[in-house]
Formats: C-alpha cells, sequence, structure tokens
C-alpha cells in the first residue's frame, strides 16, 4: 500500500483486536498518510443482492483501513454474483458498526459461563468431541438414553441436574409437569447406566407385560 499498488488481493486488515481480509483494496484519488492516494475496499459475493451483514463486513474493514491510512474510505464497493457493482457511502455505516463493535467487545470481555446443549446439529458440528467430553465431566442430563430435551428443562427446574442425582432420585419422584411413568423410565434408565459406570458389569430388568403392548 506504501509502495502505492493499484490493486491488492486478500489485503490484511487488523488492529490488537479485530481482523480483516478484504477481497481487494482498490487504490483512488485523494491524500491519506500513505500519500497523494487512498485505498477503498472492494469484497465479492456470490449473493446477487447485497445483504446487511455484507455492509456491516465492508464497514468494519473501512475501520480497520482508516487504522492504516488515517482517512476513512469515501465509498465501499461489493463485485455481486452476477457481475454488478453496488457501491455504499461508508459514513451511511460507520457509527452502527462503531455501536456493533463495542458491543461484542464488552461481551468478549465479560464472557459469560455457559454449558454446550445437545441440538440437531451435533451431528455435523466440528465441536461435537469437545461438547461430549463436557458432558461427561458434569455428568450431564443427556448422558441418559433417549432423554429429551424438554424433559431434561423439568428436571432442572425441579434440581435434578445430573445423571447420578437422576438415578438417586428414586423411581417415585414427582416432578412437575412430567408424568410419573416417564419419571420412572428416566430414573431407571439412569440406574442402569451408572450401576454400568460404577461397577463394569451388566444389568438388565424384565419390564412386566402390558396388555396389547407385550
Amino acid at each position: 500500500m506504501r509502495l502505492g499498488a493499484d490493486i491488492v488481493y486478500q489485503g490484511v486488515l487488523s488492529t490488537d483486536r479485530w481482523l480483516g481480509i478484504a477481497d481487494f483494496l482498490e487504490k483512488t484519488p485523494g491524500p491519506s498518510d500513505l500519500g497523494d492516494y487512498s485505498y477503498e475496499v472492494v469484497d465479492t459475493k456470490l449473493a446477487r443482492t447485497a445483504q446487511p451483514k455484507h455492509l456491516l463486513q465492508l464497514s468494519l474493514y473501512n475501520m480497520l483501513l482508516f487504522d492504516i491510512q488515517k482517512l476513512l474510505p469515501l465509498n465501499a464497493h461489493l463485485i455481486l454474483g452476477d457481475g454488478r457493482r453496488a457501491t455504499f457511502r461508508s459514513l451511511d455505516s460507520k457509527y452502527y458498526t462503531i455501536q456493533i463493535q463495542k458491543r461484542l467487545e464488552l461481551f468478549v470481555d465479560t464472557l459469560p459461563t455457559t454449558m454446550p446443549e445437545p441440538c440437531g446439529h451435533c451431528a455435523m458440528c466440528r465441536w461435537a468431541t469437545r461438547c461430549e467430553d463436557e458432558w461427561y465431566r458434569t455428568r450431564h442430563l443427556c448422558l441418559v438414553a433417549n432423554i429429551r430435551s424438554n424433559q431434561i428443562a423439568a428436571l432442572r427446574a425441579s434440581g435434578i441436574s445430573t445423571i447420578d442425582a437422576l438415578a438417586s432420585a428414586g423411581r417415585g419422584a414427582r416432578i412437575s409437569g412430567m408424568q410419573p411413568g416417564i419419571i420412572e423410565r428416566l430414573c431407571a434408565q439412569a440406574e442402569l447406566q451408572t450401576y454400568k459406570e460404577n461397577t463394569g458389569n451388566n444389568k438388565y430388568e424384565l419390564l412386566p407385560i402390558e396388555r396389547g403392548k407385550g
């Protein structure tokens, strides 16, 4: 950029806390800290229309570019999937971006304690192994076979938050919002699983015959 290249491809823009990689930095007239020229961001998207997230990305790149050339670019540009070039005024999104940056920085600086919860995306998630390790470490109720998320919520509300606590609750326990038969089944399942973990031995129970079900 200080050498005055007309186009910079994959320009890395960074500060102490933020980093962005712009597809292109395009040289434009207008003095800056770099010389008698400055740069504007040009990013490429497969989408055929500009989306809010695209503009926020451009605006962040503008803020990072300002730190380098000490001049906020007049415009930022998108090359859309159909080949059209869309141009946006930097000042239109500058102050919104500043507020978003502050909110995200505050969140990162005061991270809450979180717990991974099973969801439909788990089978495709690259963090699945880490989450599973956390579930076993904390004895998460999701370890109980065939338990549902709404049942986990009801058990937690009643003060039962681990598979071991469920196994010790007793099959006659009463949980608000849950039918006795479901509670009994979940308690029995938790008992069998914890018995296996504690002794290394398998244990089974014969269920009573139910008419029409076997």
